[in-house]
C-alpha cells in the first residue's frame, strides 16, 4: 500500500482494486482539509486511520458551510460507483459550492491567482513555518541494539 494514509481511499484499503474514483476520494479529504485545518480521519495510529476510512467514520465541524458539506459528503462515499463523479464531471460542476464558477475560464486556465508571495530570492522561506527539530519525532522507532541480532 502506498500513499499518506489519510487519503486512502476505502477501495485501496480493501485491496479491491481502484481508479479515478479513487482520486475523487482524495479530493473531498484535501477540501474538508482545508476547511478545517485537519484531515477527517484521523488517529494516532495508521490502523486506526483506516479503520475509520473504510466504516466512513468522521465528524462535519460547523465551520463548514454547508454547500461544502454537502460536496464532501458526496466524495466520501464508500461504494466506489455512488460516488460523485461516477459519470461525468457535469455532475460536479453542477454542485452548489462550485455556483458561481465560469468553467471555460478555469479551462483556459485565465483564473487571475488572488495572492503572490514577493520572495527575497529563490530560497526565500519565510512564508513557511519553522521547524524545531528537537521536537520532532524520529522517523524510525527506536530499537535497542541488543535485540537486533538477538536470534542471530
Amino acid at each position: 500500500m502506498c500513499g499518506t494514509p489519510e487519503y486512502l481511499a476505502p477501495e485501496i484499503i480493501k485491496n479491491k482494486g481502484h481508479n479515478k474514483l479513487a482520486d475523487w476520494w482524495a479530493f473531498g479529504i484535501l477540501i474538508f482539509e482545508m476547511l478545517a485545518g485537519y484531515p477527517p480521519f484521523y488517529d494516532d495510529n495508521p490502523m486506526g486511520i483506516y479503520k475509520k476510512i473504510v466504516d466512513v467514520y468522521y465528524e462535519m465541524p460547523v465551520i463548514i458551510r454547508p454547500d461544502a458539506r454537502e460536496l464532501i459528503q458526496k466524495f466520501l462515499v464508500a461504494d466506489p460507483s455512488k460516488r460523485l463523479w461516477f459519470n461525468d464531471s457535469t455532475e460536479v460542476k453542477e454542485q452548489k459550492w462550485f455556483r458561481g464558477v465560469d468553467w471555460n475560464i478555469v479551462n483556459a486556465r485565465k483564473i487571475p491567482v488572488p495572492w503572490v508571495p514577493q520572495l527575497s530570492s529563490d530560497i526565500d522561506s519565510q512564508f513557511f513555518d519553522p521547524v524545531n527539530e528537537k521536537d520532532e519525532r524520529p522517523i524510525t522507532p527506536e530499537i535497542e541494539e541488543e535485540r537486533l541480532f538477538n536470534d542471530f
